[in-house]
């Protein structure tokens, strides 16, 4: 049943003060969840980044070892080939030193951290 205009006109029994306490209580309330599921986020993430940190010192305690004996053992394979241990001891590092700059640009790509808090979206800006 439509409203005639009269009764749109009248107030509805709620006092626009009540009105402001609730938008200011429940803009409060948003407030403090936003900040806890921000705190959420970092919490995680931060048990996320100490994780990472383990098993990245140990991966390049690993890889240091292997690739000392990578490279010797190229060494010694190159050896007949290139004539002598200067010269493959130089071709190995430099096929080393090409492998780790992809490395470290492949890893560069692989920290995307999209946050789900508005708050951190904004401050990531």
């Amino acid at each position: 049943m439509p409203r005639t205009p009269r009764q749109v006109d009248e107030p509805s029994g709620v006092n626009i003060g009540e009105l402001f306490n609730r938008a200011a209580s429940q803009g409060k309330r948003w407030v403090a969840d936003e900040f806890s599921l921000a705190r959420a986020e970092l919490a995680d993430l931060r048990r996320r980044c100490i994780t990472a940190a383990v098993f990245a010192v140990a991966a390049m305690a690993t890889l240091l070892c292997a690739l000392i004996v990578l490279a010797q053992a190229g060494v010694a394979a190159a050896v007949p080939y290139l004539g002598s241990e200067t010269a493959a001891g130089v071709a190995i590092g430099a096929v080393l030193l090409m492998v780790a700059v992809g490395c470290g640009l492949v890893t560069g790509r692989m920290f995307d951290w999209r946050p789900q808090s508005p708050l951190l979206r904004w401050m990531r800006k």
